[in-house]
């Protein structure tokens, strides 16, 4: 077998790989109801702060994200019950 073989096969096997998405615009929109904000934006990720608590949360720039991260984003951020 290949390396790429092996690893194709180790990205099938992923219990993770199925996890449901959510778009990004659906978790901002959660956010801002909360009372976050946008503190900033990076390249690669955008700041939200929840000014209540002070806490600050990276959210990745990608269009959609896993499930289990944008509800351990909510919950960080107070935002989990909206």
């Amino acid at each position: 077998m290949t390396i790429v073989g092996a690893y194709r096969r180790t990205l099938s096997e992923n219990p993770c790989s199925s996890d449901p998405l959510m778009k990004r615009i659906d978790l901002e929109k959660r956010l801002r109801l909360a009372g976050c904000y946008l503190k900033r934006q990076g390249a690669e990720h955008a700041l939200w702060i929840n000014p209540q608590t002070g806490i600050v949360e990276a959210i990745p720039r990608h269009t959609e994200i896993k499930e289990p991260l944008a509800r351990k984003i909510l919950r960080n951020l107070g935002a989990e019950s909206i």
